[in-house]
This record gives structure tokens, sequence and C-alpha cells, in this order.
């Protein structure tokens, strides 16, 4: 998988809550074994492209 399907499929799952891009720590790794994506990957583009990472399994982030 290339970079550019890494974003496309990150892209999809992004969702706007209250003018924030975020995603669910969940839906990180639901992504990441359907795909075949490294979660760090997924933090990654995350980070780059200002997208919140919510409601972590780890509680990490909140």
């Amino acid at each position: 998988m290339n970079d550019e399907d890494i974003s496309r499929a990150i892209e999809a799952a992004v969702r706007e809550i209250d003018g924030r891009r975020t995603r669910t720590c969940a839906a990180a790794f639901e992504i990441a074994r359907e795909r075949g994506i490294a979660l760090r990957d997924i933090g990654a583009w995350c980070n780059e492209n200002g997208v919140r990472i919510r409601a972590c399994q780890l509680g990490l982030f909140t």
C-alpha cells in the first residue's frame, strides 16, 4: 500500500466534531487491521494532518 492509499484510507475515517478533525483510537486500530497499515503510520499521518486521536484505549489521549 502506498502513501496515497494510506492517506485515502485514513481520511475516509476522519470526522469533524466541534470544528476539530478527530478519530477514535478504536477506529485507528480497525483501519490498521483492515488495511494492513502500521499504527505508527496512522499516528504519523494524523499528526501531520491535524487529526486528533480521541477515546484512547490506553488512556493516553483524552
